[in-house]
């Protein structure tokens, strides 16, 4: 069986400005630091390990997945991987969040909106389902010959993270639309056919952390 952490980064940048889509380059905030550092200081505590670890290519992803392994003391490699990426909102990259709000295009449907030059919420959740079924379980099997339980991390984003929990959950994007959580941990475990869900956009990591209110968690 696989067990799958699924761990959004920690707040960017691009989220205190309240921009959407991939913003490759946006960094973490001191406050997305100080999350991605409390996180791998909680998996320690637990004695939570991995034995694989992939993340998004983009910086924040990245950044989030360095520093909770640091934190952690886990001296793995952190393989990255394009499937796990944000929704490509093609030339609305780094738009406002207000300006898709007021799309009426969007506000008709928003899980089929795609931006020219970008991707939908049912497309994100085909790539994001596609790659982790298909592409990275297929390569872990090896590993349940010695181990009953595969803990794999995956380090990615709000939409695509909810377009997968929705796929997991079977329930139509249209209709869940639950926020993560910056750093939240949402764990699921597949066993080659059937979806167990343990735990959805958790922050416990951060309940014992006086952290500066305020910033969009998008």
């Amino acid at each position: 069986m696989f067990q799958i952490y699924l761990i959004r980064h920690g707040q960017a940048v691009s989220n205190i400005n309240e921009h959407i889509g991939r913003m490759m380059d946006s960094v973490l905030t001191p406050r997305g630091v100080a999350e991605s550092n409390h996180l791998g200081s909680y998996f320690k505590r637990k004695g939570i390990s991995f034995d694989k670890i992939y993340s998004s290519p983009i910086k924040r992803a990245r950044e989030t997945a360095a520093l909770v392994c640091s934190s952690a003391g886990y001296d793995q490699e952190i393989f990255l991987e394009g499937g796990l990426m944000e929704i490509d909102r093609g030339s609305w990259d780094g738009v406002s969040f207000s300006k898709l709000l007021n799309d009426p295009k969007y506000m008709e449907n928003p899980p089929a909106f795609k931006a020219p030059g970008g991707e939908s919420e049912y497309q994100v959740q085909e790539r994001i389902s596609s790659c982790i079924v298909e592409k990275i379980i297929p390569t872990l099997k090896d590993l349940t010959i010695e181990k009953k339980l595969i803990n794999i991390a995956m380090f990615s984003h709000g939409v695509a993270i909810r377009s997968f929990l929705s796929y997991v959950l079977a329930s139509p994007i249209e209709r869940w639309r639950n926020s993560i959580d910056n750093t939240a941990v949402s764990v699921v475990v597949y066993d080659g056919k059937d979806w167990i869900i343990k735990g959805i956009n958790s922050t416990h990591h951060l309940e014992d952390v006086l952290l500066e209110k305020g910033g969009a968690n998008l």
